[in-house]
């Protein structure tokens, strides 16, 4: 292990590889991250026993030389060293305390894994590599999720892969932190009672299709400009244009699916820079909206379905597809997605979710993710 002051941090990795490379060292893995104003770095090379006392002496001359530490430990190999499959466990939360990592490494021992090492970043995630039997994993996962639910901290078992991914999101109260419906429901003057349907099909208590009509039929006469100026008043959940950029530059795609409405959610969706949307149409005629929906309505069903057909179209496997939303609606595509995560979602959806995120920050999703 190498540690060395942060300003030092270049010349200390230099060294200590310079210094290794003398001995044609095989470098199985390393790791490095930077605490405050210092740098810490391991190494984890494979040696003969007899150039152990060498090698030691020459990294404490390199440590002299260089004002740094450099701790070394020399164990016997064996094939147990290496046994077993491993998995990434990661938390996020913008307040990551120490106790939420002792829970997370007693989540991990109990469930029959080794934790072997551990990366933070930037205070809002931690990541423990595990390594134990597969037969484990299923155990692994359920702690986490157990973990998750006892503290409120998200948590989930990360299998990192270079494989394209295929993101699909919900729009209100995810993308954004208004429900469209409600707010054009305001402008008719229709708004409390649109309201309370609004979070009773959220709640998975009335059919979602059934209830959108409903609510719709409450706005026939609203002025078209209404649309425009309820898009105007929608405001981003914090994060989502760093997770939609993140998403973009590890090479993965970014859908919407929502209950919501094209004539509203669109402009928005494309100045991010969306790569696909599918939502309800409200019918319009010149002298304002007709209190109908144009085509089929987008429920729960139709979710799923859109999730499986773009990752087809784009030769996704379901398995490296992810489902992000809060509502009733979103329980099938969540259901189906090789990861489903529930955000700062209603109880019937965190049923099903494999990761909860009650902390409204979409960009604490990207770790979850491994990006």
């Amino acid at each position: 292990m190498v540690l060395a002051p942060r300003e030092k941090a270049s010349e200390a990795l230099a060294g200590t590889i310079s210094t290794l490379g003398e001995f044609q060292l095989t470098i199985i893995s390393s790791d490095s991250i930077e605490v405050r104003d210092r740098f810490i770095a391991t190494i984890l090379v494979e040696l003969h026993p007899d150039h152990t006392e060498a090698l030691e002496s020459d990294l404490n001359a390199t440590a002299a030389k260089l004002g740094i530490d450099i701790a070394t430990e020399f164990v016997a190999y064996t094939s147990e060293s290496t046994e077993g499959s491993r998995e990434n466990v990661v938390i996020a939360s913008s307040g990551l305390k120490s106790s939420h990592l002792s829970g997370l490494l007693s989540a991990i021992t109990d469930s029959g894994l080794t934790p072997i090492s551990l990366r933070s970043s930037e205070g809002v995630s931690l990541e423990v590599t595990t390594r134990g039997d597969a037969e484990n994993h299923v155990a692994l996962r359920e702690a986490v999720k157990a973990f998750s639910a006892s503290t409120g901290i998200a948590a989930g078992v990360v299998r990192r892969s270079a494989e394209r991914k295929l993101i699909v999101l919900d729009m209100d109260s995810t993308i954004i932190n208004e429900e469209v419906i409600d707010q054009l429901a305001t402008k008719a003057g229709t708004g409390e009672k649109v309201s309370k349907i609004t979070e009773s099909a959220m709640r998975g208590e009335i059919d979602f299709a059934q209830s959108l009509n409903e609510r719709v039929a409450t706005l026939a006469g609203l002025s078209n400009s209404a649309l425009d100026e309820v898009r105007l008043s929608l405001t981003l959940t914090e994060g989502v244009e760093d997770f939609v950029k993140s998403t973009h530059e590890a090479g993965h795609l970014v859908a919407v699916v929502s209950g919501g409405f094209h004539n509203v959610i669109d402009p928005l969706l494309k100045d991010l820079g969306v790569d696909y949307i599918l939502a309800n149409t409200l019918e319009t005629t010149p002298d304002g909206l007709t209190g109908r929906v144009v085509g089929p309505i987008v429920d729960a069903k139709r979710k799923a379905e859109f999730l499986a057909e773009i990752a087809a179209k784009r030769e996704i496997s379901i398995e490296n597809t992810v489902a992000i939303g809060d509502g009733a609606n979103d329980r099938e595509m969540l259901a189906l997605a090789g990861i489903g995560i529930a955000f700062c979602a209603k109880p019937a959806l965190k049923e099903v979710a494999d990761i909860v995120l009650d902390e409204r920050n979409l960009a604490l999703v990207l770790p979850l993710l491994g990006l």
